[in-house]
């Protein structure tokens, strides 16, 4: 009894050595594991500064999107139809004619749909359901113009040909990507700048950037409300394009030191 206690103490005593010593041993079978307390100093993180940045470029537009159609009543959809095509072919050879390619004409939404009478309120129970009448068919395009001295003739010819549903017009830059990178360019600058600036007043210095993300820049549409039910207008209607300011920002995160 007494050598079985003395043993037990034994390795009592060699267990608090070994975790005295920050080691112990996994279960039997297994490799031993040593555990160790660390204190590395690179997993502090590094002090930060983040800055943000704006660009904003002014440009004239060089393209404007028209979208315009017709609608057409009749009895049957078939006549609808057939009438409504004959204003939209008219329509197609007059803006070939005046330099719009086909490709630039898109049809955007067409539509057909029934139009319903309802019986007189003293007309007997079972003739009260409402009743085809005829039927409406809308018909839309999407017409791009990259020549903006036409858009004032275009939209002449649209209601010269019978067109009477003009949804709105629409100016913009062919080439968009040039006035990004100038409002990205813009954006960085202003950025840097201001991280130097709070560099100087905190008495540190930028070491290296930890992250960047950008707010990209789009290119707005100028949109103009040109609707059109049933309305005349004088010939040659006049067309203001405007101007477009597109507008980003950036974001940029640098780790700081002590100068």
């Amino acid at each position: 009894m007494y050598s079985r206690k003395k043993a037990l103490s034994t390795l009592l005593v060699l267990t608090l050595i070994m975790v005295s010593f920050g080691s112990t041993f996994a279960f039997a079978g297994q490799e031993p594991m040593l555990i160790t307390s660390t204190n590395d100093s690179n997993l502090i993180p590094p002090s930060q500064l983040v800055v943000s940045g704006h660009g904003t470029v002014t440009s004239i537009p060089d393209q404007a999107i028209i979208n315009l159609g017709t609608v057409t009543v009749a009895k049957t959809a078939l006549e609808a139809q057939q009438e409504n095509n004959k204003i939209m072919n008219n329509f197609r050879q007059k803006l070939n004619a005046l330099g719009i390619s086909k490709e630039n004409i898109t049809t955007s939404n067409f539509n057909v749909w029934p139009e319903y009478v309802r019986p007189e309120p003293l007309a007997k129970e079972a003739d009260t359901e409402p009743k085809i009448s005829g039927y409406r068919l809308s018909n839309n395009l999407r017409v791009t113009v990259n020549n903006l001295n036409l858009v004032g003739k275009v939209i002449d010819t649209a209601i010269g040909e019978g067109i009477n549903n003009i949804n709105g017009l629409q100016f913009t830059k062919q080439d968009t990507s040039t006035i990004k990178n100038e409002v990205l360019t813009q954006a960085v600058q202003d950025a840097q700048r201001k991280a130097n600036l709070l560099a100087n007043l905190l008495n540190v210095k930028l070491v290296r950037v930890l992250n960047f993300s950008e707010n990209g820049a789009a290119v707005p549409y100028n949109y103009m409300d040109y609707r059109m039910k049933e309305a005349s207008f004088a010939n040659d209607v006049a067309i203001e394009p405007g101007q477009l300011e597109t507008s980003g920002s950036v974001q940029i995160v640098y780790e700081i030191a002590p100068k």
